[in-house]
């Protein structure tokens, strides 16, 4: 009987589905291009310089903001549910919470954290979470302090095409045109969005000039780069 039994677990862990995001590619957390990331992170971390706290990665995966921030001497953490990236996080030395982003945020206090970095998160939620991660994000960062929003751009054909839903964990954009005013709803006292420069060419040159051709042909309408939005509470 307990063989019979341990035979239906194994076949039943091996016909196990894979979850929503074990299926999903991230292409933006997790892209191949990791030297166009870091350049764009690098730019971004100048909205953390002189913060009065903490820098909190909301979704971190492989930590490369925390590097950024670790290698200027500015203190940061991340906070992730996804075992892969945390075990790269660690590798790194880098200080990571193994938590959902909404019962870590929902832990803190009030005014306790510097700053909040938040790539290629807030795609992944509905509406409602959406404005409960900026509402949170809010009360928790000290005044001064930024929230900091990178999503993939709609406005992008290819994105919007293809691109984005090669992830089964998306849900929907948040074009550059939403986030401002949501940010202010939330309580931000000011807020600027625009698209990021660095991601619009990969750095490969034979891509870099395709690259070029599409957006030449599409008017525009391709290679347009991230949407970044930040709230200054």
């Amino acid at each position: 009987m307990s063989n019979a039994g341990e035979c239906r677990s194994s076949r039943m862990a091996a016909e196990r589905k894979p979850s929503a995001v074990e299926l999903g590619t991230d292409l933006c957390r997790y892209r191949t291009d990791e030297h166009v990331f870091l350049r764009q992170q690098q730019a971004l971390a100048r909205h953390f310089a002189g913060a009065s706290g903490p820098i909190l990665d909301l979704g971190c995966g492989r930590g490369t903001m925390l590097q950024i921030l670790k290698a200027r001497g500015i203190d940061c953490y991340g906070v992730d549910a996804f075992g892969p990236a945390l075990e790269v996080c660690r590798a790194r030395r880098l200080e990571v919470v193994d938590s959902d982003v909404f019962s870590h945020l929902r832990g803190l206090q009030e005014d306790s954290i510097g700053g909040i970095f938040c790539s290629h998160l807030i795609e992944h939620l509905a509406p409602a979470e959406a404005l409960t991660l900026l509402r949170e994000s809010y009360r928790v960062i000290k005044p001064g302090g930024a929230l900091v929003i990178v999503t993939p751009n709609p406005r992008d054909l290819r994105v919007l095409t293809d691109i984005f839903w090669l992830d089964l964990s998306h849900v929907r954009f948040y074009p550059a045109g939403l986030l401002g005013p949501i940010l202010k709803e939330a309580g931000f006292s000011s807020a600027e969005s625009y698209e990021d420069k660095h991601t619009r060419y990969s750095g490969a040159l034979h891509r870099r000039i395709a690259g070029f051709i599409r957006r030449v042909c599409l008017w525009g309408y391709t290679n347009r780069g991230d949407v970044v939005a930040v709230g200054r509470k």
